[in-house]
């Protein structure tokens, strides 16, 4: 027994170095273009809405890009590259949809707060909320970007107590 511990901690560094081995390399970042926009829903600035870009380009590698809205909804996009942020995106073709998802009082679900824990729901049309549905898209071009989305309310809370 004892000697099977004594060879359990070299076998577990054995693992770990080839596990390290097979990970391929992450691909490059490419070059960051500062992207900034607002959001309005039926006419009034977003606030606590999340914006995604998702790239079309179908040959490269793809980066999460999103982006938050303040009180006057405006956003400013963010690429993920491992576990740091870079601000601004990669220029391309993207499809664009924006979620905010509310408490059944009406309330913006707090960022960390699972909202199927709350009973929350999408308060933005799934025209412009649904990948698969989305209408909006946006083109970042090597230079400075800026985008205006005009969204409409989801039909199924609309009705609800606003934040």
């Amino acid at each position: 027994m004892k000697s099977a511990l004594a060879i359990l901690p070299a076998l577990l560094m054995a693992l770990a170095l080839g596990c390290n081995e097979a990970l391929p390399p992450p691909p490059p970042l490419p070059n960051m273009v500062p992207v900034t926009g607002t959001v309005k829903m039926d006419g009034k600035p977003l606030e606590g809405a999340v914006v995604i870009f998702l790239s079309q380009d179908t040959a490269g590698a793809t980066f999460p890009v999103t982006g938050g809205t303040d009180k006057e909804g405006k956003f400013k996009l963010q690429t993920r590259y491992g576990q740091e942020l870079h601000d601004g995106a990669p220029a391309g073709d993207y499809k664009v949809f924006i979620s905010r998802m509310v408490k059944p009082d009406g309330s913006i679900v707090p960022p960390g707060e699972p909202p199927a824990m709350t009973g929350a729901m999408e308060s933005i049309d799934r025209r412009f909320s649904t990948p698969n549905q989305t209408t909006l898209k946006a083109t970042v071009s090597a230079s400075s970007n800026h985008f205006d989305f005009e969204v409409k309310s989801n039909p199924l809370t609309s009705g609800k107590k606003k934040p």
